[in-house]
């Protein structure tokens, strides 16, 4: 009978350390994932502004494309969308190109930059990646 009674003692005993442990840990299982979300939401939304200032800036480059050569346009492209475009104190642009082509009428200007993590930088990720395209026309 002592036998079985340090048998269920001990099993006790591992379930009290089970318990305590998964009340010490139960805030990192659920926080961490919680925390990866919102990030990879705010890069979204920043990645949405960013599309949105890219859009813009097309639209207005594509009223002074046929005048402008490409290094002017390329210039411009960086000036007017570094203008408009903050990034919610989060980001930094790494760079701003456009192409022009005279055949088709066409100007595409990119963005690319990236965003600051925080619980990411947990795993060693300290950005994230983020870019936006987009393509205009213009008339004669």
């Amino acid at each position: 009978m002592g036998r079985s009674r340090s048998f269920s003692d001990g099993l006790r005993k591992r379930a009290d350390t089970v318990v305590a442990a998964a009340r010490i840990l139960w805030p990192v299982l659920l926080l961490v994932p919680c925390g990866i979300v919102a990030e990879y939401a705010r890069a979204a939304n920043v990645r949405f502004d960013m599309q949105s200032v890219l859009d813009a800036t097309a639209q207005q480059l594509a009223r002074e494309a046929e005048e402008l050569d490409q290094l002017t346009l390329e210039r411009r492209a960086g000036q007017m969308f570094r203008a408009n475009f903050y990034g919610l104190g989060v980001t930094w642009v790494e760079q701003v190109t456009v192409e022009k082509d005279p055949a088709t009428r066409t100007l595409t200007v990119a963005a690319s930059g990236r965003v600051e993590t925080g619980v990411l930088g947990l795993f060693r990720y300290e950005t994230m990646p983020v870019a936006a395209a987009t393509r205009v026309s213009w008339a004669m």
